[in-house]
């Protein structure tokens, strides 16, 4: 994955989309894997993408959004010389939208994040309605499933909804990781150690 630099801290604008889709696309073609569209928020975009992510699977008809591979698109801190990864630290999977409906949506959706303190927080997520007081490091990439868990392309029409499921799922997110006890600071650091 191609970053760019500014004072330490890693940050993803419009311009480098087009770079991180190239790698994704030839990530995919090297491993002969299928590609899935869904959103992705960078750092210092303007506005959200749709975007190819390769999905680890010989079908894109058996994949899942566990398959998706984010790090194509997200600066990913992991441990030196780790060969796996805890996924549960990357991503957050939401799987009713709204929370508090009764109704089961078709969709359901995982929000994959970086957890990497070295990138700025996301300006582009702090301009949607709703999310200008999260403090969110890194770029995001939300996958869209079925209620079976297939892995489904995001649409254009899609991301409305999206965002407002983005925000509020970060906002929740982070309101129950203020509760904990700590230093002034822990719940910005927590937000990031899903």
């Amino acid at each position: 994955m191609h970053h760019y630099e500014r004072n330490g801290e890693h940050e993803i604008k419009d311009e480098d989309v087009e770079l991180l889709v190239a790698g994704a696309k030839s990530v995919a073609r090297h491993q002969r894997w299928p590609l899935v569209k869904c959103a992705f928020f960078g750092t210092n975009c303007t506005k959200p993408f749709i975007v190819p992510a390769a999905i680890q699977v010989s079908s894109a008809a058996s994949g899942r959004a566990i398959d998706v591979e984010f790090r194509s698109y997200l600066n990913v801190a992991s441990h030196p010389g780790s060969l796996v990864q805890n996924l549960d630290l990357f991503m957050i999977e939401v799987k009713r939208y709204p929370a508090n409906t009764m109704v089961e949506s078709p969709w359901r959706y995982t929000i994959f994040t970086s957890r990497n303190y070295r990138d700025e927080d996301n300006k582009l997520i702090q301009t949607l309605y709703g999310g200008q007081d999260l403090a969110i490091h890194g770029s995001v990439l939300v996958a869209k499933t079925d209620h079976m868990g297939a892995i489904q392309p995001v649409f254009e029409s899609d991301m409305g909804q999206i965002e407002t499921m983005l925000v509020e799922t970060l906002i929740t997110r982070y309101r129950a990781l203020s509760a904990v006890p700590g230093p002034p600071n822990a719940a910005d650091i927590l937000i990031n150690e899903f």
